[in-house]
């Protein structure tokens, strides 16, 4: 029988370069990528290493994976949570939105949305308060949901109220400045 570097073990479900990627082993990555792993070879439920690099948020993996071909298009497999949902959708819901953003400069589609339940990357960072994601996904034609949520309130009125510049805190006991 011949082993495949890109075949997944039958107990762990999930391939060496997954594995790696998972364990946040930097050298191990290098290596299977070296040796011709699939940037892209999903294990059999789907399963992607960019995936899995998004899901640690993991910069380096991502950068890697998608200068060995990884696809910035392709949709998240694996768990019945994940199955269909767009990597930048997956991207755009981390608190920090440097990975959606590299995945849209890597063309990404800005518009893609979740075969689940029609989200997209949009959603997600008007959730998080990400200006700089909203406004490029803005730039990319990404049109907003005219839908309102409860209070009345479209996507782009709620992205106006949590992406808006936060003034500053002062500490409770600090003094104004006194009058030039």
């Amino acid at each position: 029988r011949e082993l495949s570097i890109d075949g997944e073990d039958a107990h762990a479900r999930t391939t060496a370069l997954i594995a790696a990627i998972d364990a946040r082993d930097a050298v191990a990555r290098a290596a299977l990528l070296a040796a011709g792993a699939g940037a892209s070879h999903a294990t059999l439920d789907g399963r992607l290493p960019l995936q899995a690099a998004i899901e640690a948020a993991d910069f380096d993996a991502t950068h890697e994976l998608l200068a060995a071909g990884a696809s910035a298009d392709a949709l998240c497999g694996g768990s019945a949570e994940s199955m269909g949902v767009p990597l930048l959708l997956l991207a755009a819901g981390l608190a920090d939105s440097t990975l959606a953003l590299t995945l849209i400069e890597c063309g990404a589609d800005a518009g893609a949305v979740s075969l689940a339940d029609g989200r997209g990357a949009l959603d997600a960072a008007v959730a998080h308060g990400s200006a700089d994601l909203v406004g490029a996904l803005l730039e990319r034609g990404v049109r907003p949901s005219a839908a309102r949520d409860a209070a009345g309130n479209t996507l782009l009125h709620v992205a106006a109220m949590r992406c808006a510049p936060k003034p500053p805190r002062l500490a409770s006991n600090a003094e104004p400045a006194a009058a030039g």
